[in-house]
């Protein structure tokens, strides 16, 4: 039989039974030798010569490219060409691509690298959040374990992505493919030995020992309906995962006004621990935590939200991970709603009646981010929502020295010049801490240091009081504010007998029934809970959150009787001073300074004192403060 004609009838065989056949010529040789097969991914060489390995013999050959001869079959078939044209990883470095749709890259990670030295670099980040972190970095899934294994991760972020034509929704572009092989270069879906890796939200992660090459392949699918390209980050490390997409939320929404909102992250510390040294670690720290809001109806994000890259790209977010636009959030830390301290968020530049998400991300676990660093890649945690409000007589006030709970909208004028940020701030803490010196010399009456036997009570001490009549004090000297167009049912409309800040008369344009005559007789509604509001803000008509009834009650039974202190009744002034600790959807429906209300129905961090926080006044005159 002539050259030709066995090469040509080994191409038939080939195409008939595939790579699995049980008996395959051997071209070079001219010999057929049965029980073997060909080892996955071997070298085609020029003399088309393919190695064997017979059924339970022990040697092994490297795994090398295939090279197809069949010149009928094209490459868009047969699959991309591995091996040499492969791109090498390093450890920690990033390798940057741009990928057009229908295209197929190819990357190895190999031993030599695999089996170098890790990176020395020390974490800087305390103890506490980087198990968090680097918890949620290593899902792996367990394939193997030898003797010479050594750990290997894998992240892929897509930094961008084609954009839609006229008529195509954004929502339909699919993500890339990501393949992973130990044995194979050309890891292609399907074929044994393949690990299809997901791609989500622009971002795929996979952790595994080994002690082999690693080979990937990244593919983009067609596109029809979208133009351009994707670009992206993949990267492997023998260190940690380059780059982490945390699941849970981290981030919550305290509360907002027409242009600026209010985000704080969860604990970073143990609120249940004694030890003050990791609060002392993030203070030398500094604010490593960032945040980027978008518009929800601005899709360029959609499908890259779990992608640190993305974020970085995108200039037309608010405070992108890449330091542009981050003058619109100012950032520090606090511990309101506990002891433990977190990073809170003043986002400005928003726009009123629109709706957003916002994601927190941290750059890296380590001294400094980017290529080289392990964890240079960033990690990135769940988006949460929230919505700005309305209209513009309400204001986001927060580091306040006496009332440190205070961190929501409060009434406002946006016309009052001397009024404005810091001043506005300084004036609501100031009316707030007038009434504490009062409340101070009363309790300095009250026999608080002597015998137990003495004492008031021998559940509760003098302290306790004090701090429940300081956070119930707070949150009825500085009033929650919301629009007044709300629907909300368990909002309570103030001021409605004031002009709007614009001098416009609430009657003559807006169809509201609260603005009817009867109503603005109602004192409640007619006027602010404390009259000084509307004499010196001047906010116009809003609607307020009201305190929660259970911080009067607690203040009460917590409290000396000789105070005086006494709660109004169902009826009688309850209804227009104290809301119900419930919640709505996503929002509370009162308010208690420090609440941090979380993603789901009940779900909160609780404040740092108990509910006994919650109270009412010291005289006649201050109880009526209460009851508005």
């Amino acid at each position: 039989m002539s050259r030709f004609a066995r090469y040509f009838a080994a191409s038939l065989l080939m195409l008939a039974c595939g790579f699995d056949c049980q008996s395959v010529a051997t071209l070079d040789n001219e010999q057929v030798i049965s029980g073997g097969h060909i080892e996955p991914g071997a070298r085609a060489h020029d003399e088309v010569s393919y190695k064997l390995v017979k059924e339970g013999s022990e040697e092994r050959h490297p795994p090398t490219a295939y090279e197809p001869i069949f010149a009928a079959l094209s490459r868009s078939i047969l699959g991309r060409q591995g091996g040499d044209s492969d791109t090498t990883l390093q450890n920690n470095v990033p390798a940057q691509a741009t990928i057009t749709p229908g295209q197929v890259l190819g990357y190895v990670f190999p031993s030599s690298v695999l089996h170098g030295s890790p990176s020395t670099a020390t974490p800087i980040v305390p103890a506490s959040k980087r198990r968090d972190i680097e918890d949620e970095g290593e899902n792996h899934v367990e394939l193997r374990k030898r003797q010479n294994d050594v750990p290997f991760y894998l992240t892929l972020g897509v930094c961008s992505q084609p954009s839609p034509s006229s008529g195509s929704s954004i929502e339909s572009l699919p993500q890339l493919q990501l393949f992973l092989s130990f044995t194979d270069p050309q890891p292609i879906d399907g074929h044994p030995g393949t690990i299809p890796i997901p791609v989500a939200d622009g971002f795929a992660s996979y952790s595994n020992p080994t002690s082999d090459n690693v080979y990937v392949q990244v593919q983009a699918l067609d596109t029809p309906g979208f133009s351009g390209s994707y670009s992206f980050e993949l990267t492997g490390s023998i260190d940690a995962a380059y780059a982490v997409a945390e699941n849970n939320p981290s981030l919550y929404y305290i509360d907002s006004d027409a242009t600026t909102a209010m985000l704080i992250s969860s604990n970073l510390t143990d609120p249940n621990s004694t030890d003050t040294s990791e609060i002392d670690e993030w203070e030398k720290l500094g604010a490593r935590f960032k945040v980027a809001v978008g518009n929800q109806n601005n899709t360029q994000m959609t499908g890259l939200m779990s992608s640190y890259c993305a974020f970085q790209n995108n200039t037309q977010l608010v405070g992108n991970f890449a330091g542009q636009n981050e003058s619109d959030v100012n950032v520090g830390f606090t511990t309101i709603g506990g002891d433990a301290i977190k990073q809170q968020f003043y986002v400005s530049g928003l726009n009123q009646s629109s709706s957003y998400w916002a994601v927190m991300a941290l750059p890296t676990n380590y001294s400094s981010a980017g290529p080289g660093q392990p964890g240079g890649g960033g990690t990135v945690w769940k988006a949460m929502n929230f919505t700005t409000q309305s209209e513009d007589n309400c204001r986001v006030i927060y580091n306040l020295s006496f009332c440190n709970e205070v961190n929501y909208a409060v009434p406002y004028n946006p016309n009052n010049p001397l009024y404005q940020g810091i001043n506005l701030t300084q004036w609501y803490d100031n009316q707030a801490l007038n009434w504490w010196a009062n409340f101070s010399n009363a309790m300095d009456q009250i026999a608080c240091d002597t015998t137990p036997d003495a004492q008031y009570s021998l559940a509760v001490t003098c302290e306790d009081c004090k701090n429940a009549y300081r956070q119930w004090l707070c949150a009825v000297t500085i009033p929650r504010c919301r629009e007044i167009s709300s629907q909300l049912p368990y909002l309570v409309p103030r001021a409605v007998s004031y002009n709007f800040t614009n001098g416009t008369v609430p009657s003559s344009v807006s169809p509201d029934p609260i603005f009817n005559a009867s109503n603005q007789e109602v004192l409640a509604y007619a006027q602010s809970r404390n009259p000084w509001i509307d004499q010196v803000i001047n906010p116009g008509p809003y609607k307020e959150l009201l305190p929660c009834g259970d911080m009067c009650h607690s203040l009460v039974q917590t409290c000396p009787a000789a105070l005086g202190f006494a709660c109004p009744t169902a009826g009688k002034g309850f209804n227009y001073s104290y809301g119900l600790a419930q919640m709505d959807s996503e929002l509370p429906m009162c308010n208690i300074p420090g609440q941090i209300w979380g993603f789901s129905a009940g779900s909160f961090l609780q404040p740092s004192v108990p509910t006994i926080v919650l109270t009412t006044l010291l005289s006649t005159a201050a109880l009526q403060l209460g009851v508005g």
